[in-house]
């Protein structure tokens, strides 16, 4: 029944039937739901593929045809930024593997034990990129500078003066949002955010990085609202917004 639930959930509310031993099991399920269950594991694989991605050069990310059909996960990964996100027809893998049938022939019995191939150009396939959301541009100008980030609920105001998130409390009237002690991933003072005249910017400070929109932020990053910033493992949460 999987591979029928997850292609009707995709577009609309469905409701799942299984019969076993005689009853009959009934529940409705929202596409909201199901991706909300998925949301940690997917933010893994985002955050697997900004680090091993080259920096400053777009990405080509294939999904297998399973994967494709997993509800959010091409939009997650194209939540990434300079992403190609192409879904694989069914035999993609087996097609590829049968291009490179020769480098993988040893003699006429035997093969070469293979960990790694280079990027095919142009991909084996040609099916369309997944519909992803349009990218948002680099800069909407000072009248849509974010004022606020937001951490469970309660929104902090961003000024010239840094704000410094962290564990470790601040000093002196220093601006600073506190997540507790103990979090993993998160450094005394991860990341520091501003508020200037020609937009809101991050500082990351922390040795194990913060990602914005699921990719890994360089030393200094412009914000936008609507933009999500994650520290941590598995992670918490922060949300850019603006208040007129």
């Amino acid at each position: 029944q999987m591979p029928y639930w997850l292609a009707a959930i995709a577009d609309a509310p469905v409701t799942l039937v299984l019969e076993y031993q005689g009853k009959c099991f009934e529940t409705r399920v929202q596409p909201v739901d199901l991706i909300g269950a998925v949301e940690a594991p997917y933010r893994a694989l985002q955050q697997l593929v900004a680090s091993v991605r080259e920096p400053g050069r777009a990405a080509v990310i294939q999904l297998s045809e399973r994967l494709s059909a997993l509800p959010g996960l091409a939009a997650a990964m194209g939540r990434l930024g300079e992403a190609q996100v192409i879904g694989l027809t069914p035999g993609s893998a087996t097609r590829g593997a049968l291009t490179r049938l020769v480098g993988f022939a040893r003699g006429a019995e035997s093969i070469v034990l293979t960990r790694g191939l280079p990027p095919c150009e142009p991909p084996l396939t040609a099916e369309a990129p997944l519909e992803m959301p349009a990218a948002q541009p680099a800069s909407r100008g000072p009248d849509t500078r974010p004022t606020h980030v937001v951490w469970q609920g309660v929104a902090h105001a961003l000024s010239a003066a840094a704000l410094t998130v962290g564990t470790a409390n601040g000093t002196d009237g220093e601006p600073v949002l506190v997540i507790p002690p103990g979090t993993s991933g998160v450094s005394a003072r991860h990341c520091e955010l501003r508020l200037l005249e020609d937009g809101a910017f991050l500082t990351d400070l922390s040795r194990y990085g913060t990602f914005v929109n699921g990719r890994r932020a360089d030393s200094q990053t412009r914000l936008q609202p609507g933009d999500v910033l994650r520290i941590g493992m598995p992670g918490e949460e922060l949300l850019m917004i603006r208040v007129a």
